[in-house]
């Protein structure tokens, strides 16, 4: 559950948030108020949200997709600051 719900130095985002869309809500987290579930939701407010969680997943993937490229640049430039150019004599 950890590793799930924290975000990756990879991607900038959770696992979790990647699939749902959201970040966890923890249990140690919960406001402890009374929510009400019984309540009506019209078709309208169900696509909104539905258009919205899309858009949403869909950036979140196409950041995540570009980020290892940036982390490996990052890699690569810390790796090379410390490599040193050998000479060799044929």
């Amino acid at each position: 559950m950890v590793y799930r719900g924290m975000s990756q130095c990879s991607t900038k985002y959770s696992p979790y948030y990647l699939v749902a869309g959201r970040n966890m809500q923890l249990p140690t987290e919960d406001d402890w108020k009374p929510r009400l579930s019984n309540k009506e939701i019209s078709d309208n407010e169900y696509e909104d949200h539905v258009k919205l969680l899309a858009k949403r997943l869909h950036e979140a993937n196409k950041m995540a997709g570009q980020q290892p490229k940036l982390s490996n640049e990052t890699t690569n430039g810390y790796y090379d600051r410390h490599t040193k150019l050998e000479l060799f004599n044929l």
